[in-house]
């Protein structure tokens, strides 16, 4: 059986079958016809089909089950995207579709989910394309020609649904209608204007290139309010897309705005973000999808954001306490969530990195009082998961590149405020070392209790934290910046891990007598801080030695 005959079958089961697992098969089967025989199809017959969906789902659309009138929406999306240059009638796609969104809900839901389906297609490259130059030629023709005023459409339909001013038959269409709407909004926040296609991580580094025919939606704060709104009155489920659409409009490149429009952009997300933390404050079940894109919300807002235009802002003060506050929160125990707590630290680390000029001293102290405050809530958090048996945090142990990332950004927080925090770690290691020499001379005295063996276990997971950390300090110490009270603060640093070697030594000799042969993290924990101080001080002496050469 050849293409052609294949595709007419198809089509004849889809018009006369009433089972939707055969709709499905003729669907899936119609979509492989497309990507393997396209190009042996004419062009009256791609337009047939093309006009065969359309009336298909325009005729029957309602009735068909979701992953039918998605399998078909999908179908549309592609066959319009490989016939887009073969004519003009595949560059019609707002015309044909208008038709649904000027129809019932019911319809309407189908002509949302058919501009959804298509501007996905348009920005996934397709290997029936062959190549990267005409995918590109088809996307970018699409985005300069009809994305913005599907973007516009998205953005009304939106103030409808907020604004409930659409009456729906029934909970399940009100909620089709608000998830099709959304993956609308975030396909075309998400295209890839420019053709970087970026992967999951540079996403939330850059900034997105909007076209400057987006500028009057992108820059104007209805927008941002808009999304806010949706946030604010959408099922709780959906809350976690509308954040991710938020965090993207967000990222608008700096160049979009004027100066005025940027600081009252700028002002208004600070406010939203505040308002956003207290209605997590108010949640007995934060979702953790939810908090994981807020986290993703804040590295974009650091990253097109310079520090001096956010301390500049009246909201600065209380966004700084609010965003310290959460993230203190966010490192406890029973909310600690590996990947978002990562994407916190990174905001952080962003934050810090940057000092304000002189004219705002005040801000500068602001933040490094913050930074003094996360710093010792990671360390508390790390010492509270080993008390309350952090499955978690055991686990973070093991994977070593997660925890060197995780040190790293806490210990270019820690850094800002260096005497304080260092203050706090010493405090925090005397108290875990002092239980450590109780339990030695348990041992050594022969008149060990029946829970030494757990308490044993205990202060070494505490210690292993309180000693990682130590070493993460002392490597993030900049080599530039060879100032006398920070050798004296890392050499402190040093002393004290010296000293519980010389505690632990004996320690782990007499328990090895005994019959415990564990393998203990603490000893990694002591590697990996000698491996830090010995790679800054060598660091410290070639630069040392480099300058010397030039006197």
């Amino acid at each position: 059986m050849g293409p052609l005959e294949s595709l007419g079958n198809c089509q004849q089961v889809l018009q006369l079958s009433a089972s939707p697992y055969a709709q499905l098969f003729a669907t899936l089967h119609l979509k492989t016809l497309v990507i393997s025989h396209f190009q042996l199809f004419s062009v009256p017959q791609k337009i047939e089909l093309r006009g065969f969906i359309l009336s298909y789902l325009g005729t029957r659309g309602v009735e068909l089950q979701l992953y039918v009138m998605t399998g078909m929406a999908e179908l549309f999306g592609l066959v319009t995207k490989l016939g887009w240059f073969d004519a003009d009638e595949f560059q019609n796609s707002l015309t044909d579709v208008s038709p649904f969104l000027q129809a019932s809900n019911e319809y309407r839901i189908v002509g949302i989910l058919l501009l959804a389906s298509l501007v996905q297609e348009m920005n996934r490259m397709t290997s029936v394309l062959k190549n990267m130059t005409r995918h590109r030629k088809v996307a970018v023709n699409f985005r300069d020609t009809q994305l913005a005023q599907i973007f516009k459409l998205c953005l009304e339909a939106l103030k409808e649904l907020v604004a409930k001013k659409m009456r729906f038959a029934s909970a399940v269409e009100e909620s089709r209608m608000l998830e099709f709407a959304i993956q609308l909004l975030r396909n075309c926040l998400q295209f890839d204007f420019i053709g970087t296609n970026p992967d999951d991580s540079g996403e939330d580094i850059g900034s997105i290139s909007f076209p400057n025919s987006w500028r009057p939606l992108i820059t104007d704060n209805a927008t941002l309010q808009l999304l806010f709104d949706m946030y604010m009155s959408f099922p709780v489920h959906l809350t976690h897309q509308v954040l991710e659409c938020l965090s993207l409009v967000i990222a608008a490149r700096r160049s979009l705005f004027n100066d005025d429009e940027r600081a009252s952009s700028l002002s208004w997300v600070l406010g939203a973000t505040v308002q956003i933390v207290k209605k997590f404050s108010q949640s007995s079940n934060l979702s953790e999808k939810e908090y994981h894109e807020f986290a993703r919300l804040l590295v974009r807002l650091k990253s097109v954001n310079q520090l001096s235009d956010i301390v500049e802002r009246p909201q600065y003060s209380e966004w700084l306490e609010t965003m310290g506050s959460f993230t203190i929160q966010c490192f406890h125990p029973s909310k600690w969530i590996t990947n978002s707590v990562m994407y916190m630290l990174t905001f952080w680390s962003k934050v810090v990195s940057t000092v304000p000029a002189p004219p705002h001293a005040r801000a500068f102290e602001q933040m490094s009082d913050a930074s003094v405050e996360i710093a010792k809530g990671f360390i508390a958090s790390r010492i509270q998961a080993v008390d309350m048996d952090d499955d978690e945090a055991e686990e973070l142990l093991n994977d070593e590149p997660t925890l060197t990332s995780l040190l790293e950004l806490a210990a270019n927080i820690a850094r800002l405020k260096y005497k304080s925090t260092s203050e706090y770690l010493h405090a925090a290691f005397d108290v875990c070392a002092s239980q450590y020499n109780e339990l030695f001379l348990q041992c050594q005295s022969g008149q060990v209790p029946s829970n030494f063996e757990a308490n044993l276990a205990n202060v070494q997971g505490k210690l292993t934290w309180v000693v990682y950390i130590m070493g993460s300090c002392v490597a993030a110490r900049s080599p530039t910046q060879n100032t006398e009270e920070h050798e004296i603060l890392d050499g402190e640093l040093a002393v004290k891990v010296l000293r519980l070697i010389e505690l632990d030594t004996p320690l782990v000799t007499r328990m090895r007598e005994l019959g415990d042969t564990r393998n203990r993290t603490l000893d990694l924990a002591l590697l990996y801080f000698f491996y830090s101080f010995r790679k800054i001080t060598s660091a410290l002496t070639w630069m040392s030695g480099k300058a010397a050469r030039f006197m």
